[in-house]
C-alpha cells in the first residue's frame, strides 16, 4: 500500500480506500478507483470525525484507522455489519489472517461520553479465513445509550500489533426511556 493517497492517485489502492470509506458510511458513490474532490472530502470529514488532521490525504493513520490492506498484509479486521447494539451480548469482529496463528489477542475499546471500556478475547486463526472473535460488550456500555466510537487491536501471542481499526456503534439501553 503506498505511503498516501491524494487527489490525482488512481488505481485499487484507491478503491480499497474508496471502498472502506463506503462501508462506513463517509463516503457515496462508485469506487471507480480515482482519487477526485470528492474522496477528498469524504477523506476530511473521516479525519474529522476520528481526531486525525484534516487534510484530506490518506496517509497511514488514515489507511490503517479504516483497515486498508492490499494483498501483502498478514491480517484483516471486518466490523460487524449493524452498527447497533441493543442489549447484552457479543460484538463479532471477524479477523482474518494471511496465515494460521494461534493465541491471536483481539481487543475492542468502545470509547464513549462515559469513557472508555474495554473486553478481549483470545483466538486461534485459519489461514485466509474470516475467524470471529466474539467479545462480550461491557455491562458500563450497555447501561447507557449514546455513540461509541470502537477501536479494535490485534496482537499476536508474543504481543506484537497485527492490526488495528476503527469503527462507531450506537448503543441503545431500554431503560434509558422515559417512564410514565
Amino acid at each position: 500500500m503506498p505511503q498516501a493517497l491524494h487527489r490525482g492517485s488512481h488505481g485499487d489502492p484507491v478503491k480499497h480506500l474508496q471502498d472502506a470509506l463506503i462501508a462506513q458510511g463517509y463516503y457515496v458513490g462508485d469506487a471507480d478507483g480515482q482519487f477526485g474532490p470528492k474522496l477528498e472530502a469524504a477523506v476530511g470529514y473521516y479525519q474529522s470525525c476520528n481526531g486525525l488532521e484534516i487534510d484530506g490525504i490518506a496517509g497511514p493513520h488514515v489507511l490503517d484507522y479504516l483497515g486498508v490492506v492490499d494483498a501483502n498484509d498478514s491480517v484483516h479486521v471486518q466490523l460487524p455489519d449493524a452498527d447497533v447494539i441493543s442489549g447484552p451480548g457479543n460484538y463479532t469482529v471477524h479477523v482474518t489472517g494471511s496465515a494460521a496463528a494461534q493465541g491471536v489477542r483481539v481487543v475492542v475499546w468502545f470509547r464513549g461520553a462515559n469513557g472508555d471500556h474495554h473486553a478481549e478475547v483470545t483466538v486461534n486463526l485459519a489461514a485466509n479465513e474470516a475467524t470471529p472473535a466474539e467479545v462480550a460488550v461491557p455491562s458500563d456500555v450497555i447501561g447507557t445509550s449514546g455513540e461509541y466510537h470502537v477501536l479494535v487491536n490485534v496482537f499476536s501471542s508474543s504481543g506484537t500489533s497485527l492490526a488495528e481499526h476503527t469503527g462507531v456503534v450506537h448503543v441503545h439501553h431500554e431503560g434509558a426511556a422515559a417512564t410514565q
